[in-house]
């Protein structure tokens, strides 16, 4: 029987509706929003239709350095919207449209998640108001950006992870294997998640191991051969570039030399950045190169970061304190806007969603006791460790390395473990708490959490976030 089938009315009517407000929002969004907000979009709406000139992978050239890297790099993403973009589909709304429609299908493969995780309606619906309620999620659905395939094939690894760890099929493993390899092919930052899962994936195996042959029999000849070419696909690009870089991606100077890097916005920026903290270029000197950057949003925050490293100089947070500061960096970031303009939580929605994550923390606890699904902390274990993986791997080096305590720390870069964080978050809260509250809980919790979304950016932006 289908998961309809047994849902209240009252649930399914609640799932609708999260579906046709999420859907209005990102489409609004992106016929409204102005161009030069979306975090790096026209450099990838470039990237897109210079996929579009070609059947192949297009390959790093004077025609492209302001793009940055272009070959030599995750390409899925390009390609397919490049394929769409080549059948006339070219302009930028049409290609945020198909952007729209991703972030539609990662929600619906997260409710589908959650449908495994737990058979609690009300869950459901905490679930899917929290996902689809996150600003920085609309926000970046309803843009061209790369986060959004990423996230869409995350969300499904994660619903046929959950799948395979509630009922065995090989099936059901190839279409993870999939979705995972897949996901290597669209955006590096995948390659730790990737990990993450076929870790999980042994872990839970761990004692069939030995069967391993019989178990992956069902898999048929056509997912087999779509799991190898895609395994190929992963070990020609970062095999290649791991023998002629010694980089998974090599740097984009790496690839085209210094001089033609610093066309690129990004580069350029970092350029800058860099060669002021090294005491190779004077403050007055880096101020006049930033008008090199054509891009006025890249231009500003160059500017904006050379007056900090002015101002704080080679002063460091210790280890032990830098995880606060990201943690309170990652949730402006995720839970507000940051991109080409910025909108950050006000003081009352810091406690408010403060507020809403402790409770959740004291709710798991009562909950383990046999209330709660046992797989949302299986999963939300996975999501906090790669949280752990971009704050210790990736962040933490670059401030170490630059000394600008946000550099590089995106609140979309959470989004591929959204779905499970979501999911850990629903279960917590209207399944551990006390029977009594779960329901004004849960209301209280849908009720800000759509409130911090479309009202608060309507209400909060001005004239120049649109046009």
């Amino acid at each position: 029987m289908s998961p309809d089938a047994t849902t209240p009315v009252w649930t399914r009517a609640a799932i609708a509706g999260c579906f046709v407000w999420f859907g209005a929002r990102l489409v609004w969004m992106a016929v409204s929003v102005g161009g030069s907000v979306p975090p790096d979009e026209v450099t990838h709406v470039g990237r897109v239709l210079a996929h579009a000139a070609t059947w192949g992978l297009p390959h790093s050239g004077p025609d492209n350095y302001t793009l940055g890297l272009i070959s030599d790099r995750p390409f899925l993403y390009g390609w397919v919207l490049g394929r769409l973009a080549a059948l006339g589909l070219d302009s930028l709304l049409w290609l945020r449209l198909v952007n729209v429609a991703m972030a539609l299908a990662t929600a619906g493969y997260g409710l589908r998640f959650i449908r495994v995780v737990t058979q609690e309606p009300l869950t459901h619906v905490v679930f899917l108001v929290c996902l689809t309620n996150t600003l920085m999620f609309t926000g970046i659905g309803a843009a061209v950006s790369y986060d959004n395939g990423a996230n869409l094939l995350a969300a499904a690894a994660f619903y046929y992870l959950a799948e395979l760890r509630s009922n065995w099929d090989p099936k059901t493993l190839a279409a993870l294997l999939l979705a995972t390899g897949l996901g290597c092919l669209t955006k590096r930052s995948f390659l730790p998640l990737a990990a993450l899962i076929i870790a999980a994936v042994l872990f839970h195996e761990r004692r069939h191991l030995k069967d391993a042959r019989a178990r992956l029999a069902g898999i048929g000849r056509p997912l087999s051969v779509g799991i190898a070419v895609v395994a190929l696909a992963n070990m020609l690009l970062y095999g290649s570039n791991l023998a002629h870089y010694q980089k998974l991606v090599p740097s984009f100077d790496q690839v085209v030399g210094l001089e033609a890097a610093r066309q690129n916005r990004i580069f350029a920026r970092d350029f800058i950045l860099d060669g002021y903290r090294e005491g190779r270029i004077e403050f007055a000197r880096a101020l006049q190169l930033t008008a090199t950057i054509d891009h006025a949003g890249d231009r500003r925050s160059t500017r904006n970061l050379l007056e900090i490293s002015r101002r704080h100089g080679e002063r460091r947070v210790s280890w032990f304190m830098y995880p606060i500061h990201w943690s309170s960096i990652m949730f402006d970031r995720s839970l507000g806007y940051f991109g080409h303009a910025d909108l950050y939580r006000q003081p009352w929605e810091r406690v408010a969603f403060g507020l809403v994550l402790a409770l959740a923390l004291v709710f798991h606890a009562r909950g383990r006791r046999g209330s709660q699904s046992p797989l949302a902390g299986e999963f939300g274990g996975i999501a906090l460790a790669y949280g752990l993986v971009l704050l210790a791997l990736v962040n933490y080096p670059t401030y170490a390395e630059k000394g600008l305590i946000d550099a590089g720390v995106q609140g979309r870069y959470l989004f591929p473990v959204w779905v499970p964080l979501m999911g850990w978050l629903a279960c917590a809260l209207a399944e551990g708490a006390p029977r009594s509250l779960r329901l004004p809980v849960a209301a209280a919790v849908c009720a800000l959490f759509v409130y911090s979304d479309g009202p608060t950016f309507w209400l909060r932006t001005s004239p120049a976030w649109f046009g």
